[in-house]
């Protein structure tokens, strides 16, 4: 940051204190550098307090001189408002964090611009609507302290705004771009739900939506194909932390390790015939399909938007008739979602319906949709059924001592690295491993490290189950079934 001091310390290989916090102040006001001092503090034994405050003073940069990073869109190219960041500008505030509790909510914001009284009304660029702010807070330990007023740089909370969310701008009408937000990581952990009453059933959607938009490495749904609602974050105490959370809203949740989303599909072509015949003292049901099932492309490389499902006519000569053709198909329809070999969706299949029967009094809408029901399963399980299941791209970045353990552990998981590179002193490693095998690799991988490995997961295909380890799910799911 300052080439005298570089000179110097080449010729004479020592600085005095002064210099150093010259240098230092020059490095982390710099915009093009990237020092950041590191302090060691302890709040509770009062250590390291009056050093923190006097490197906040020295080298932090004040909000009026500092740059502010905005887009003019989410996602577009980074603009800078420049400074100074002064009073009489428009007022631009970044909302960094809510605070849900059985009380309200409470909207923590950062003003980088202007200044704002109670009352004011502010414009939330995400949501494209007006936000009354009511009175103005700054919050110290427990206590609310109420401010007529906050200056760029000032923290302050308000309570109960309609429907400004962390990560939200809330700014002037006249002023038009977005504070950029911070980059958060992708989940990496994940648990199902189960409310432990009728009553914590009916409030867990609002609880985890108000937990959700108040940490943005929280995220929530419900996977209609596994019948869960899923929660995922950063780690297990991440998620433990969200838990306890929710009860101390009222609403009790358990955990379990999600179900893996496997997917049902066939590797060749199989043909079946079904006939549902059922016959009582009034009219009968009468239906006869002849049913094809053929494998369907999966998704590779950049081919990724490819269709799940077909059905298609070849009926000739009217041996079924256009509803009962309709019929059929929605007959099979409802297995896609249950399964054929062992519950789980099934996907890249095409069915065909190239013959059948029909009788001009017993045959109905019902007696179809059974006889395709049937032909479809007892096609498909002809047809070379197999399992897929996601593969997951994975990164780990771990001290060097531990690259050995890491890539072992790689191994025991059927996973395929990539590759190894060394970043910083520390090793990187890039791997492809089967989500069934590290829902918990948070857990493993601080064991191994002692808490020093981090890693990052997205998904990235689905593949072929191994033989074995199919053989493994369909036992345990026929083996529920019979329990059931």
């Amino acid at each position: 940051s300052d080439n005298a001091l570089m000179e110097k310390y080449f010729e004479t290989e020592t600085l005095s204190e002064d210099e150093i916090r010259r240098g230092l102040l020059g490095a982390t006001r710099s915009e093009g550098t990237k020092a950041v001092p590191v302090l060691t503090v302890s709040a509770t034994h009062s250590i390291g307090v009056l050093p923190l405050l006097d490197a906040l003073v020295s080298f932090v940069m004040p909000p009026s001189e500092r740059r502010v990073a905005v887009e003019s869109e989410r996602g577009g190219d980074v603009e800078y408002l420049e400074p100074p960041q002064a009073d009489g500008t428009p007022a631009v505030a970044y909302v960094f964090h809510s605070h849900t509790d059985k009380y309200g909510t409470l909207t923590y914001l950062r003003l980088f611009r202007g200044s704002i009284k109670g009352n004011d009304t502010l414009y939330n660029l995400d949501m494209e609507q007006e936000e009354r702010l009511g009175n103005l807070m700054t919050i110290r330990g427990d206590a609310q302290i109420p401010v007529e007023a906050l200056h760029a740089g000032d923290i302050g909370v308000v309570a109960k705004l309609r429907d400004t969310r962390t990560g939200h701008t809330l700014a002037s009408k006249s002023f038009k771009q977005f504070v950029k937000r911070p980059l958060f990581s992708m989940p990496v952990y994940a648990v199902a739900l189960h409310p432990r009453t009728q009553s914590d059933s009916a409030k867990m959607g609002e609880i985890l939506t108000g937990l959700s938009n108040a940490d943005p490495t929280l995220h929530w749904y419900q996977d209609g194909t596994l019948k869960q609602t899923i929660l995922e974050g950063s780690g297990g105490t991440h998620i433990d932390v969200a838990i306890r959370r929710a009860e101390r809203m009222g609403v009790g949740l358990d955990t379990s390790v999600p179900k893996v989303p496997y997917q049902e599909t066939v590797t060749r072509s199989a043909s079946a015939v079904y006939r549902h015949k059922k016959q009582t003292g009034g009219a009968g049901q009468f239906g006869e399909v002849h049913l094809r099932v053929e494998p369907l492309p999966t998704p590779t490389g950049e081919a990724q938007d490819v269709p799940t499902f077909e059905f298609a006519n070849e009926v000739v000569g009217g041996a079924i008739s256009q509803p009962f053709v309709g019929s059929t198909e929605k007959g099979v329809r409802q297995v896609l979602d249950e399964g054929v070999i062992a519950g789980y969706p099934v996907r890249y299949v095409k069915a065909i319906v190239f013959d059948g029967k029909m009788h001009p009094v017993d045959s109905k809408d019902i007696a179809f949709q059974i006889a395709g029901r049937g032909s479809f399963k007892d096609a498909f399980g002809q047809a070379g059924p197999v399992l897929l299941e996601p593969i997951m791209k994975v990164r780990v970045t771990v001290p060097e001592e531990n690259m050995g353990d890491i890539m072992g552990d790689m191994n025991t998981r059927r996973g395929r690295v990539l590759g190894m590179e060394t970043e910083a002193g520390r090793s990187i490693v890039t791997a492809e491993v089967p989500l069934a095998e590290i829902q918990r690799y948070s857990n493993d991988l601080r064991s191994m490290t002692a808490g020093r490995g981090v890693f990052t997961m997205e998904f990235l295909r689905y593949e072929r189950v191994p033989a074995q380890i199919q053989a493994d799910i369909v036992a345990k799911s026929a083996k529920k079934e019979e329990e059931e």
